[in-house]
């Protein structure tokens, strides 16, 4: 309320003040008012007429098109990890089922991470950037690029846990990135020139 009162005073006070141009106000008002009123317009005809469905061949044709727009900046990896506490039980069945591919391996190493798991990620079609993971994990590797060409899988331990993780795919900065990897950004490029062009 005392904010509210301030305001207000001083609105009051300036508003008798003899020194306001008053008609230039009025011109920034109505100015304002008309560019307000068309902005909301313009969102609405979007709202209405813009086609947001982007299929996986325009996505992939734009990917071709402009494969110089999508080098990386940083290195990324394809990988499954998971963060335990040292005390953790099964380890062994756990070593096997993280490096396993079958889908019955899968179905135990995930009700495994839901029961023991600080963290952990068993996608390993999803790519992350390196620079993150290596935050979580302590991947204590000078050249990852060589090292993840020949071993694939880790068993690190801290002081307080233990991170196994399996890496599947490392792609360095300056190269293409995989289409999975830019999928939602092109998408979002497309619908984007289709905004502009409408």
């Amino acid at each position: 309320i005392e904010s509210w009162i301030r305001k207000n005073i001083v609105l009051n006070y300036a508003a008798q003040n003899p020194n306001i141009e008053r008609e230039e106000i009025e011109q920034k008002i109505e100015n304002y008012r008309g560019a307000l009123i068309s902005y909301y317009f313009e969102r609405e005809i979007i709202s209405q007429k813009l086609d947001t469905v982007v299929t996986l061949p325009e996505i992939e044709g734009y990917y071709k098109e402009y494969p110089e727009n999508f080098e990386l900046a940083e290195d990324i990896i394809r990988l499954k990890y998971v963060k335990l506490k040292p005390e953790t039980p099964k380890m062994d069945s756990l070593r096997k089922w993280i490096k396993s591919d079958n889908q019955y391996d899968l179905l135990k190493l995930e009700d495994y991470f839901f029961q023991y798991a600080i963290n952990f990620n068993i996608n390993d079609s999803l790519w992350f950037y390196y620079k993150k993971v290596s935050e979580e994990i302590p991947v204590d590797v000078l050249n990852p690029a060589s090292v993840f060409k020949y071993r694939s899988f880790f068993e690190i331990e801290d002081s307080t846990n233990i991170y196994l993780l399996v890496v599947k795919e490392f792609i360095e900065k300056g190269n293409i990135s995989p289409l999975k990897f830019v999928m939602n950004d092109i998408r979002k490029i497309i619908i984007n020139k289709r905004k502009l062009k409408l």
